[in-house]
Order: structure tokens, then C-alpha cells, then sequence
């Protein structure tokens, strides 16, 4: 049997404990977003439109999955209430690419009607916009009145 003496593992290992001021977390670099959760998180240049449409579908979306859009079916929202538009354009991002590692398909995007400023919406049609030109996005709904109405929309992802 070995010696009864106790024994640090850096004096089994001859190893060197890390500085007090670093950590490991300091020195190891960020971890790369995925490519569904990274995706046109940078990308500025989507075609915006003035007056975005109520719905869209990608023609490839099954009808099925259309029709339980349409009716309010959601598994998760965001509200980007206070949010600028790069800032509202950078949740959506995130929350698409979070839903989709929770195999969520549905959810609510809540942006605002921008009535209470006596102007029209900021947000609506730059995140409609937005979800056009996501790859990921299949379809986009105008949300019933009790979810906010022309205010938000359901959207159905791939997952």
C-alpha cells in the first residue's frame, strides 16, 4: 500500500496551479455560435419593406403546419417592446436559434403597433422584414387580438 501521507494532485503531477488574477474560463476563447443561432445575426442588408404583409409563407411550408400557425398555436414569445431595430432584429436572431436547439417550431414575436406614440410601428416592419429573409423562417402570421394583434405575429420555423 502506498504511503499513508496525503498527497495533493500537483504533487502527484508535478502540475503548476493557475495564477490567482486568470481562470480557465479567462483563457479559453468564446465558443463560435452555431450556424442556425449565428445566422444573419450580422447581416444588415435584408430587404426591408415599408409595408410588410400580414402573412408569408415559404412555398414549401405544409398546410397542415400553416393551419396550426393561423390558429395561435405558440410554445414561446419574445417581446421587443423597447427594443431598437438592430437591437429587435438581434433578439429574433437569438430566439430562433434557441428555439430551434429546443425543437420549439412555434412561437410569438411581440413588436408593437407604435399607437401609443401617435406614429406608425418602428419595429414591425423591420422584423417582418427580417423574418422574409431568414432562412430558417417558414412562415409568419398576424397574431389574434388577444396576442396582440397587428402588434406581433406567430412564426413557424425549421427545426
Amino acid at each position: 500500500m502506498p504511503d499513508e501521507k496525503d498527497t495533493t494532485f500537483a504533487e502527484l503531477f508535478s502540475a503548476n496551479p493557475l495564477p490567482a488574477e486568470s481562470s480557465a474560463l479567462e483563457t479559453n476563447a468564446r465558443p463560435a455560435p452555431s450556424v442556425r443561432s449565428g445566422y444573419y445575426t450580422e447581416i444588415s442588408d435584408f430587404k426591408r419593406l415599408a409595408k410588410p404583409p400580414a402573412s408569408y409563407h415559404d412555398p414549401s411550408t405544409k398546410k397542415a403546419d400553416l393551419e396550426r400557425l393561423k390558429k395561435g398555436s405558440t410554445q414561446h414569445s419574445i417581446d421587443l417592446h423597447g427594443y431598437t431595430k438592430k437591437e429587435a432584429v438581434q433578439q429574433v436572431a437569438n430566439h430562433i436559434g434557441k428555439c430551434q436547439s429546443r425543437a420549439v417550431r412555434y412561437f410569438l414575436v411581440i413588436f408593437g403597433q407604435g399607437k401609443t406614440t401617435g406614429k406608425p410601428a418602428v419595429l414591425k416592419p423591420e422584423i417582418c422584414s427580417y423574418l422574409i429573409a431568414h432562412p430558417e423562417v417558414l412562415a409568419y402570421h398576424k397574431a389574434k387580438p388577444q396576442h396582440g394583434g397587428s402588434g406581433a405575429a406567430y412564426v413557424l420555423i425549421k427545426t
